[in-house]
């Protein structure tokens, strides 16, 4: 449904677990972060404070971040505008994927309110009122949940360990060391929503596992 590359990108950025404080990871990837290795594709990302973290990310998002930074023109109000004049914008250059548009003030860097602006123009697009980032990426995590019981049956430790690094969870002390929470995840996990969305429930489906390995 979205007519323009850099406003795929951004969501399915999200969903795929590119956010970081006032999504500062979102808004300082360049392409030059992006790498295909063995058929596989990665995105190397910084956060506000200048640390870095690097993620497994799917061809098709790889796709879309290429085809967003390359985009010369951006479709107002989703390719729907009726007035000739403004139907259309060009972007301000820029080293960074997602760029301002060459309206209104020109200078300084897109931020948080970029992102958010994105979203308000998601709700009325999709029809859907409370829609937020935090969805998004909580849909995400449902995702890799998802794709790992169907691979594994189960959802193993590491394989929460894999989703908090991916989605990028709080640190928490435990035995004396600082690990991911993966509490919070799993906590997710088992909400009815899950249960909606994929037809199961994760732990009914794991304690049904766990009875046929003991027999």
């Amino acid at each position: 449904q979205l007519a323009n590359y850099p406003d795929r990108a951004l969501l399915l950025a999200i969903f795929e677990g590119i956010s970081g404080e006032a999504f500062s990871e979102l808004l300082n990837l360049q392409t030059r972060n992006l790498k295909e290795i063995d058929e596989k594709f990665y995105a190397t990302l910084t956060n506000k404070d200048g640390e870095q973290r690097t993620i497994g990310i799917s061809d098709k998002l790889f796709f879309y971040l290429h085809k967003a930074d390359n985009a010369e023109i951006y479709y107002n109000k989703n390719g729907e505008s009726e007035s000739e004049k403004s139907s259309q914008s060009q972007f301000v250059d820029s080293p960074f994927i997602f760029k301002k548009l060459a309206r209104g003030r020109k200078d300084g860097d897109i931020d948080a309110f970029y992102v958010r602006r994105k979203f308000q123009m998601f709700k009325e697009l999709f029809g859907a009122k409370y829609l937020t980032a935090k969805e998004i990426e909580n849909s995400g995590i449902l995702h890799m949940v998802h794709e790992f019981h169907q691979q594994n049956g189960v959802v193993t430790e590491e394989n929460w360990e894999q989703i908090a690094e991916q989605y990028d969870t709080s640190f928490i002390k435990y035995q004396g060391e600082d690990v991911r929470n993966i509490l919070a995840l799993k906590r997710k996990a088992n909400e009815k929503i899950f249960e909606d969305k994929y037809g199961y429930s994760l732990n009914r489906s794991e304690e049904h596992t766990s009875e046929l390995q003991s027999l």
